[in-house]
């Protein structure tokens, strides 16, 4: 099946929350978007496997861009606007069922094209032509999941997961210190759950190749999670 759309998208103006030097509170444009998409949906005749498969386009008039200005004394966080920016590009995502109980999962989204078109601010001047903050070219997720029955009493899930993206900036500028390379996270679920109850126990492996990145970087880094490990009780409502 072939899909096919196009949409218009609008975020109201505003005015931010943190005083600036003047006493006065900055405000903000609203945002509009234009959207297009044609994709693709696949699915097998005895539902083992589906593909939806799409290329899109973003243009944005006024893109609404959180921003970080430093000041003698402090440091306020403001939202500037992109006058134009564009973004374009494919994304897949799909699964297939391997055996009984075990399925294979995963999505690719390719963005060659996530540009600030014109974008100038009192703060950091002309930064058209840069790449879109938190924006990579490449992401992908996979999933290896297994449901086993366990007799009478309920089932046990077991998911192996990877994600990975391709380097990309934390701010506007596209500084070389504000750059987050490329870096890829491992991590494992388990979860049994009895027959007719709505609760579960899990346990969860996080980061499990202990790798390095950063949640942010600015004047101060906020890096990411190490390997870590929890367990737990949940509830389903």
């Amino acid at each position: 099946m072939r899909t096919r759309a196009s949409r218009r998208g609008f975020r109201s103006g505003g005015i931010t929350t943190e005083r600036l030097p003047t006493g006065e509170f900055d405000g903000f444009d609203p945002e509009d978007l234009l959207a297009y998409e044609l994709g693709v949906r696949l699915r097998s005749a005895a539902g083992r496997w589906h593909l939806h498969a799409a290329a899109f386009r973003y243009d944005f008039d006024d893109m609404q861009v959180r921003t970080t200005v430093v000041l003698s004394d402090s440091v306020v966080s403001v939202i500037d606007n992109a006058a134009e920016s564009e973004i374009y590009g494919v994304d897949a995502a799909g699964s297939v069922t391997l055996a009984d109980g075990l399925t294979l999962s995963g999505g690719v989204v390719w963005i060659p094209k996530r540009e600030y078109l014109d974008f100038y601010t009192e703060t950091s001047g002309d930064v058209s032509g840069n790449n879109i903050s938190r924006a990579p070219q490449w992401a992908t997720t996979t999933s290896l999941d297994y449901t086993l029955p366990i007799s009478t009493l309920g089932r046990l899930t077991a998911a192996v997961q990877y994600s990975y993206r391709s380097a990309f900036y934390f701010t506007k500028e596209n500084l070389p210190t504000e750059r987050q390379p490329s870096f890829g996270l491992l991590g494992l679920n388990l979860a049994a759950r009895p027959i007719g109850e709505n609760w579960y126990l899990f346990a969860a492996g996080r980061n499990l190749t202990d790798e390095d990145y950063f949640y942010q970087a600015f004047i101060q880094s906020t890096p990411g999670y190490p390997t870590s490990w929890e367990a737990g009780f949940g509830m389903r409502f």
